[in-house]
């Protein structure tokens, strides 16, 4: 990650589209940018566990219930994600929890602390 300036940014921003909206003047921002071009295309499951905040028995999981796209190579079977297929996994995640939410099925997975 890189850190720029307002102006850089803005330049950068320029460049990108953002639902057919230009930045404004005036919008600023003086922290880091995802170097998206030194990204790896494929993850390892650790990378992907880290990325998901997750432990790797549950990446193994979803990729043997087939809900994350996987794939194995070398002799020694490793595996490899791609990143698209992780981002692909996090939006059909989001919207399924959406349709959920909607059916009034709201599970916060008790990870909320002890409520008195």
């Amino acid at each position: 990650m890189q850190t720029v300036k307002k102006w850089h940014l803005i330049h950068i921003l320029s460049d990108l589209p953002l639902a057919g909206k230009a930045p404004q003047r005036g919008n600023t921002y003086d922290g880091p940018v995802p170097d998206e071009a030194n990204q790896p295309r494929f993850l390892t499951l650790a990378q992907v566990a880290d990325e998901l905040n997750v432990k790797q028995s549950l990446v193994q999981r979803l990729i043997r219930t087939v809900e994350l796209r996987a794939f194995q190579v070398g002799g020694r079977g490793m595996w490899r994600i791609g990143r698209q297929d992780v981002e692909d996994y996090i939006t059909q995640a989001y919207q399924r929890t959406a349709e959920r939410i909607a059916a009034g099925d709201f599970d916060d997975g008790a990870e909320s602390e002890d409520q008195e």
